[in-house]
Order: structure tokens, then sequence, then C-alpha cells
């Protein structure tokens, strides 16, 4: 397979075929392509929300711009980042890490305390740009994976993120 070619072949697409659905396996590998996306630091502070349900699609529609790839799409991937971000999220992740990895204190603690001092110098405004940049970095991971996949797809941003919510 030449990567190029599949980057070629992908493109915004602006009129999806709404016969056609991704299969639950499909689904599966964005997920844990996402999942997988490098992020500063490994924190990876965005979420992934997969919509499958027609009333909810449509209702966005209006809140994206009219664009009806919301609601043509089999699927709606939303990248979510928090409004706020906080030095438990930070907790969090390495609590996490140590469950996983088994991870010793004494290897962990000393980037612990610098991702905890990172944090808190930031404002919150900061960390709100932080995080919608790492979300851009998983579109752009899975946005490679759909063109990988032979996956239609299109990135927008012309949304009302407050009506999302």
């Amino acid at each position: 397979m030449n990567i190029l070619e599949k980057l070629q072949w992908r493109y915004a697409v602006k009129k999806f075929d709404n016969t056609k659905f991704l299969s639950n396996e499909q689904i599966q590998l964005l997920k844990e392509a996402f999942n997988l996306t490098a992020t500063s630091y490994g924190l990876q502070p965005a979420k992934l929300l997969v919509i499958q349900n027609k009333e909810i699609q449509n209702e966005l529609v209006a809140h994206s711009w009219n664009q009806r790839q919301v609601l043509d799409a089999s699927h709606l991937l939303v990248i979510c980042v928090p409004k706020s971000y906080t030095t438990q999220e930070v907790q969090n992740y390495f609590n996490l890490v140590q469950k996983i990895r088994n991870t010793p204190d004494e290897i962990i603690n000393p980037f612990k305390k610098f991702l905890t001092a990172e944090i808190e110098k930031k404002t919150q405004e900061e960390l709100l740009i932080w995080n919608k940049n790492q979300a851009y970095l998983a579109l752009g991971n899975l946005l490679t994976v759909c063109a990988l996949e032979n996956i239609d797809s299109c990135p927008m941003e012309g949304f009302v993120p407050e009506k999302y919510d």
C-alpha cells in the first residue's frame, strides 16, 4: 500500500451516501486510533463522542451551519475538550499509568511533578487553547486512518460548540 496514494484519495466529503454505514469494526478501529494519537505529554485531554442517532444528528444540523453531512454521515464523530483543565487530570493520568504499567513512584514522580507545575502555571484560557491543539492532533490522525481504510470523512469546524454541549 502506498500511503501517498491513500492520502491523495482522501477529500472532504460534501455529500455522504446515507444508505452506507460504517461497520462496528471500523468504528472500533477509529476509536483505537483516536486513543493512540500522540499528544503533548501523553495526557490526551480530548475525548471522542461517536453519535449514531439520526434524531440527534438531525438536531445538530441547525447548529452546524446547516451542513447536511452531520445528518447524512452514518456516524458523527465529535472531538470534545474540557472547558477547564486542572492538576486533577494530571493526577488521574498518572494513576492510570501506574495501574496499567505498574511504574514505581520514584520513576513517575519527577515527571508528574513537572507536569503538575506546567498545568498550574497556565491560565484556563491557555489550557483550553492547548487542549484544542491536542484535539487537532487527534483529528489529523483520524483523517489519516480514514484515508488508509477508504472511509469517507469530512472534518468540520463550522458548528456552535455550546449547542453541541
